[in-house]
């Protein structure tokens, strides 16, 4: 921490720590331990002097001390933290058994089992399998269909095409949609003290479903998110739109909206936007250095602040998005209402027949001589003047007007109305008219304001007072005049009626018309570097930092950012590098952590020298220059995932020497058993009982996250229980997620989250045994699937079995299952009975055979 530093040293960097001091030796002298002023210093019996100093609770060892001073001797050799060295390609290492490996990178599991002398498990059965591989890509099981024609196909090509087939499949995106979710910290909801609701945020989720859905390259996927606004899209195409949706992974995170100081609310929200960032793409504890240099990382706080003057110089806001299929409603709308213009002008011209047009009188609304009402000359564009109401009161205006003569008028006024405001007109105090100005026009903006008409009245003498009033709202009103009459008023009457036909017609329209797309996203504001906040503290601000990434680490390139942009641009790039030491080696391993539970690096948000080494290191570069070289596609991943031995292991071998070498199965030696997640729980429960609604792009949130009643939260939890969607489209409430998914270990929206935790806790099994949704889903299930068959009791125990648990029951379990329906109704020993087969079905859906992935 340079804060803490007296003299500029630092041990961490080579070139500092070997530099001569004044009128001292260097820190470290490579080769001459004895010399170098660290060893004199941690040596040293002079407390004023010793290092550390006496007396702090920390002190060396002599072992310690020693192992510095040999490192010294021989050199001295500084090695940077793995994470941030180049990423290589490795060679595959030589096997004994060249007969195993079927990928590339088997042979890097293998090498490192046969140093310790073990041997990979045997293949898992093929039924195994493929339900492992349903349930890992898309997050259902297979039906007994699925598994009997992968049983039957006996061609060396027949796991490749389950594969390839699972890829394929709209749910794909949908499952592994949900793992980039929780990394990017997703929710429908802002949480914490203001927990309004986020009704744009789903724009953003369907993004990145269909993003992996067709296989977006990660490095453009990464490029979209950070700066989808800035690419060189084409204005209303759907990679326009798609680019300026992918922003929402900037905006989406939790804002401390009831802090009162706008500075230090500001400050907050980047704090999360840099938290996300940092940990999401990069691996790293970026926040750490807010308000002091990163204590176990080289990650200084200028760093910090060079990246959070790119986010202040970014604004945070919901934007519409103009997609291909709006732009073609837009067109065959705009045709209409042209059309429907075309007919109200042909109208209107009629007028002139029947009206004095040349003694008219046309005044301005807003130029009343007396009234209460709001004046705007500025909300609707230039020379665009109207007045409305204040509040819930008596409104009105009046105009002192003068005509020439006594004449009979027709008074109409312009005005734009999207719900009626009724109101009444009065000539010289006396009401000519009751529920005047109550048309609806399709809208509040100018591009909806319509002539009405309010009928004729006589006026007897020059000068006059024409009064409008409304109570307690009154419609946007533009223009009035005032017309007399030159032919028959019955003539008049059909005219006018014809047009208020084609007005009402046009406010018709103008309401269905189409409307652009609302997305939370962000764009380029003020640009401007800021302060190093010392202390990470606002009001306590040190030098200007200018705009840049994070550099500390080692990895330059960025390039310089222009003066009129906030640099968002060039930090996607600089990420999407493929010379960058983090990007790809930490998605790599977070694709390997989803497959297999754990990840090469153990801790995936966490690539710093806190977090935990990786376990196989050439075999994370080996796959993260092969995902490069395809392109950055994580369908290229997931297939020479799947396609390998590793991963085709079982689960269920005993191997002695294995489990006393490798107890935590650190090197693979065999596939972990893994339970599923709570989306996959549900998901299965809704795709076996048939009631799972297939459709994808999932709409807004449909539940209460403001302040709710008790009433609220029971209407929450009956959308949730009675929603047939897969569980990546149930709406995401921080602080109040479904119960269902939170029981199960749904992760925390707040926070980007890695690697979900599994938890064994009495609330799970009373949910299991007790829960009204699991025994409703047991029913369903056991309808859906006791009604396809009338062959008897075994078949339909196999029938059973085969659908819930991708397999036949044993014969112990055969003979478990009859008993378990004779004995559940004693009163009738018939097995047929619903009530038993719901009893069964519910029992086997809470199996650890149905609950975990084998």
């Amino acid at each position: 921490d340079a804060n803490q530093r007296k003299a500029g040293l630092r041990l961490d960097l080579y070139d500092t720590a070997i530099s001569p001091r004044k009128s001292e030796p260097a820190a470290i002298l490579p080769g001459n331990s004895t010399e170098s002023l660290l060893v004199q210093r941690i040596t040293s019996k002079n407390p004023d002097e010793r290092m550390p100093p006496p007396g702090n609770g920390t002190k060396l060892s002599e072992v310690e001390i020693e192992t510095l001073k040999t490192w010294i001797d021989e050199g001295a050799s500084y090695q940077r933290h793995w994470a941030f060295e180049p990423v290589a390609d490795q060679q595959l290492p030589r096997v004994r058994d060249n007969a195993w490996p079927s990928q590339s990178m088997d042979h890097f599991i293998l090498a490192k089992l046969e140093q310790v002398e073990l041997t990979p498990a045997r293949r898992a059965s093929r039924r195994t399998l493929i339900r492992r591989a349903y349930l890992d890509l898309i997050g259902l099981p297979p039906t007994p269909k699925e598994v009997r024609a992968f049983l039957e196909d006996t061609s060396p090509q027949a796991w490749q095409r389950v594969v390839e087939k699972l890829l394929s499949l709209p749910a794909y995106g949908e499952r592994w949609g949900r793992h980039w979710l929780d990394v990017a910290r997703y929710a429908d909801s802002n949480g914490s003290d203001e927990n309004h609701a986020y009704p744009h945020a789903h724009h953003y989720r369907n993004y990145v479903i269909g993003a992996l859905n067709r296989d977006l390259p990660y490095d453009e996927f990464l490029r979209e998110q950070i700066a989808g606004d800035l690419l060189s899209h084409k204005e209303g195409s759907d990679s326009r739109s798609a680019a300026l949706t992918a922003t929402g992974f900037l905006s989406i995170g939790t804002k401390i909206l009831a802090e009162q100081d706008p500075v230090k609310k500001r400050a907050d929200s980047i704090d999360e936007q840099i938290d996300t960032f940092g940990k999401a793409i990069l691996g790293l504890t970026i926040s750490c250095a807010r308000c002091h240099d990163h204590k176990f990382d080289p990650i200084p706080s200028k760093d910090y602040y060079s990246l959070a003057g790119i986010l202040h110089s970014t604004i945070v806001n919901d934007q519409p998005i103009e997609t291909s299929e709006f732009l073609a409603e837009k067109k065959v709308f705009k045709k209409v209402s042209e059309t429907l213009k075309g007919r109200l002008k042909a109208a209107e011209k009629k007028l002139e027949g029947v009206l004095d047009s040349e003694n008219r009188i046309q005044l301005q609304a807003e130029k009343f001589d007396r009234g209460n009402v709001i004046v705007d000359n500025e909300s609707y564009g230039k020379d665009i003047g109207i007045i409305s109401d204040p509040g819930s009161q008596k409104n009105f205006a009046e105009y002192d007007l003068t005509f020439k003569a006594p004449r009979l008028l027709q008074l109409e006024l312009r005005y734009a109305a999207a719900s009626s405001r009724p109101g009444r007109i009065l000539i010289n105090g006396k009401v000519i008219r009751e529920n005047a100005i109550a048309n609806t026009t399709g809208g509040w903006l100018p591009e909806h304001q319509q002539w009405h008409s309010e009928g004729l009245f006589k006026i007897t003498a020059k000068q006059f007072t024409l009064r409008i009033e409304s109570e307690p709202m009154m419609s946007h009103i533009d223009q009035i005049r005032l017309t007399p009459l030159k032919g028959d008023s019955n003539a008049l009457e059909i005219v006018n009626a014809e047009i208020e036909k084609f007005n009402k017609q046009l406010a018709e329209k103008q309401k269905a018309a189409p409307k652009p797309r609302m997305v939370m996203a962000v764009k380029d504001g003020k640009i401007q570097d800021i302060k190093l906040h010392v202390r990470g503290s606002h009001r306590d601000l040190g030098n200007m930092i200018p705009r840049g990434a994070p550099i500390g680490f080692g990895f330059q390139g960025i390039p310089d950012i222009p003066k009129d942009q906030s640099g968002r641009l060039q930090l996607a790039k600089w990420l999407a590098r493929p010379d960058h030491p983090l990007t790809a080696r930490v998605m790599v391993n977070r694709v390997w952590r989803w497959h297999f539970g754990r990840g090469i690096v153990a801790t995936p948000n966490n690539f710093g020298t806190k977090g935990q080494r990786p376990t196989h290191p050439k075999l994370l570069d080996h796959l993260a220059s092969k995902f490069m070289r395809s392109g950055w596609s994580l369908k290229s991943l997931h297939r020479e995932i799947l396609n390998s031995s590793t991963y085709q292991m079982a689960s269920n071998v005993e191997n002695p020497a294995a489990m006393e070498r490798d107890p935590a199965n650190v090197l693979l030696w065999k596939r972990e058993m893994r339970r599923m997640e709570a989306e996959v729980f549900r998901d299965t429960l809704l795709h076996l009982s048939g009631r799972l609604r297939w459709a994808l792009d999932g709409g807004p949130m449909r539940v209460k996250s403001q302040d709710p009643s008790p009433k609220d939260l029971a209407n929450n939890q009956s959308f949730y229980e009675k929603s047939d969607r897969r569980s990546v489209y149930l709406p995401v409430v921080r602080s109040n997620v479904y119960d269902l998914l939170t029981l199960l270990d749904f992760p925390n929206a707040a926070t980007p989250v890695g690697s979900r935790v599994t938890t064994t806790v009495p609330t799970q099994a009373l949910l299991m045994m007790n829960g009204d949704y699991l025994m409703n889903e047991s029913r369903n299930i056991a309808k859906n699937w006791l009604n396809t068959t009338d062959k008897g009791l075994k078949p339909s125990l196999n029938l059973l079995y085969e659908a819930l648990l991708t397999r036949s029951p044993t014969p112990d379990e055969l003979e478990w299952a009859k008993d378990f329906l004779e004995d559940f109704s004693p009163e009738n020993s018939d097995p047929n009975k619903t009530e038993s087969w719901n009893a069964l079905c519910h029992t086997l859906v809470m199996s650890n055979d149905f609950i975990h992935v084998r």
